[in-house]
């Protein structure tokens, strides 16, 4: 297995698309589960509870090479970026 090939190639940004300003877009996650992606942004999640905000984060899978991860706020989106 190449491990510079992905799965799936990312999808373009269509014109009526709307800017999710509390996710963060991933690609190239074509060999984490969705384990790996949680336990990457764990480490966010003690400085969202010291700073009041709820420290719970969601994967959404796209395909095989994307995914967003949903975060509590917008601010806490720009942080983990």
């Amino acid at each position: 297995m190449e491990w510079t090939e992905h799965k799936a190639p990312p999808l373009p940004i269509l014109k009526d698309s709307t800017i999710q300003d509390d996710s963060i877009y991933l690609y190239g996650v074509d060999f984490m589960s969705t384990k790996y992606v949680e336990n990457y942004f764990k480490r966010f999640s003690t400085a969202m509870e010291v700073e009041g905000e709820p420290s719970e984060f969601k994967v959404n899978w796209i395909n095989d090479s994307s995914c967003t991860v949903k975060l509590p706020s917008a601010e806490m989106a720009q942080k983990a970026y």
